[in-house]
């Protein structure tokens, strides 16, 4: 409970939306990376699962604003800054391991650097919610620290290319992981100056996944 109880003390303030430098720089080219990769058009069902304080689920609904996007959270806290920083998306208080919606009523299922946070048999549990609550041929995106990056108190596990498609296979299929943020040493410092980081940005958005900081894995729920 250790852990858990440090992610839900972060949430005295929405400390997603006061990000800097390099923090906030790599989250915005993730965000970036994702939507990129999908291939939506109007009116979906969109599931923010672990939105937190809802930085990416506000993001969603401006990039897709005809879809329906919901935001689920376990921690209460997280849930009240949801509402207060994007007053037009719905969200729910649940437990990534027990969602209480009905099977398939999502077209796509996101994951944001939520997995970390579980231990092995947690995150196991998430994906099967996640692969239930998803219509067949739905899409589910994880994003996840890679191992280059050190675990901090609040997470359980790092992956690598090779354990985050091993995870993914078990629930769904035409699994795809791609590499954001390329790992630089040094590059939290470059990211404060902005002109260099204008000219950096590019070598380090989208990268090999074996040399990444950030891991994005794609797939889709089998049709049925």
């Amino acid at each position: 409970m250790k852990k858990e109880a440090h992610q839900e003390n972060l949430y005295h303030l929405p400390y997603h939306w006061m990000l800097r430098s390099f923090q906030r720089v790599s989250t915005e080219l993730r965000n970036q990376a994702v939507v990129k990769a999908l291939r939506f058009g109007a009116g979906h069902r969109i599931l923010d699962l672990g939105c937190g304080d809802g930085y990416f689920t506000g993001y969603l609904k401006a990039k897709f604003p005809e879809s329906l996007v919901v935001g689920a959270d376990y921690y209460l806290r997280a849930i009240r800054f949801a509402r207060i920083m994007t007053n037009d998306s719905p969200y729910v208080a649940a437990s990534a391991m027990a969602l209480g919606f009905k099977s398939g009523c999502f077209d796509a299922v996101f994951l944001m650097d939520v997995v970390e946070h579980l231990d092995c048999e947690d995150r196991k549990q998430a994906l099967t919610e996640a692969a239930r609550a998803l219509r067949p041929g739905g899409i589910v995106v994880v994003t996840v620290p890679s191992n280059l990056l050190p675990v901090i108190p609040m997470h359980y596990h790092h992956f690598d290319v090779k354990g985050l498609a091993r995870l993914m296979q078990e629930h769904f299929t035409d699994v795809a992981i791609t590499g954001c943020c390329r790992h630089l040493r040094g590059a939290h410092h470059l990211t404060r100056f902005p002109v260099i980081w204008r000219v950096i940005q590019f070598a380090v958005r989208e990268c090999d996944p074996r040399k990444a900081v950030t891991l994005i894995a794609c797939a889709k729920k089998n049709a049925e």
